[in-house]
This record gives structure tokens, C-alpha cells and sequence, in this order.
């Protein structure tokens, strides 16, 4: 099945907190339960966008473990 979601689940860190400082980043992603994020990808989103947008993630889980 494809589809434009993806399921992040987090490992000891709130959702909430990983939202919060990846939209300080400026990616949106939003939590679907206290430690999963979900993000939804646009139709037209290119491949380096995605590779923009999971080093974003990454980022942000980085300063929430910090």
C-alpha cells in the first residue's frame, strides 16, 4: 500500500516536545500519541525536501534529548 503518512515512533521522548522544536525548525509534524509523530507528505515533495525534512527531525530529536 503506498501512501503520504509516516509514523515516527519516539523512544523516551514527548511528542509533543519533538513537534515543538521541529516546528521551530520549520517542519510540521504532529503527535498522534505521546511518544508517535505523524507526518504527512505533500504530492509534489522532492526527494530532497524529504532529505531536508529528516534532518530537521533529526535535529529536533537531538535538542530534545539534550
Amino acid at each position: 500500500v503506498e501512501t503520504n503518512i509516516v509514523n515516527v515512533d519516539l523512544d523516551g521522548i514527548a511528542a509533543d516536545d519533538v513537534s515543538r522544536a521541529a516546528r521551530e525548525l520549520g517542519l510540521l509534524v504532529n503527535p498522534s500519541a505521546p511518544k508517535r509523530l505523524r507526518a504527512v507528505f505533500h504530492l509534489d515533495v522532492a526527494a530532497s525536501d524529504v532529505d531536508s525534512a529528516a534532518r530537521a527531525l533529526g535535529e529536533a530529536v537531538q535538542r530534545c534529548r539534550a
